[in-house]
């Protein structure tokens, strides 16, 4: 069974006007090793990729590599929210979703 580590949580590690920054614990599979998990990172302006189907067809794809477990979005708008998820996929094409994010860029003078 291949599922999310830390039960597909993400964990916020920095909040800003234009950008984030979050990390989350590798999925894992009894069957593949850690390292061959590709991890794609998607994000919306809609609460809209709560699976792996939505996120490929909603999201916007940011991301995609192995052997990472953190990741910073930059040039974002400022007072916004935004979706953000992860899509994990072993190298026997196993294919999971994190739970999605949701995260309100911080407004000028904050």
């Amino acid at each position: 069974m291949f599922y999310p580590g830390n039960n597909g949580v993400m964990i916020l590690n920095y909040l800003g006007k234009n950008m984030v920054s979050f990390k989350w614990w590798k999925s894992k599979d009894q069957n593949s090793n850690p390292h061959d998990v590709t991890y794609s990172i998607y994000y919306s302006l809609e609460n809209n990729i709560d699976t792996v189907e939505d996120a490929r067809e909603n999201g916007i794809l940011l991301y995609e590599g192995m052997n990472f477990h953190k990741y910073t979005i930059t040039d974002l708008e400022e007072d916004t929210d935004y979706y953000i998820n992860i899509v994990a996929e072993d190298d026997d094409g196993n294919e999971i979703v994190y739970n999605t994010m949701a995260v309100q860029t911080l407004e000028r003078g904050d």
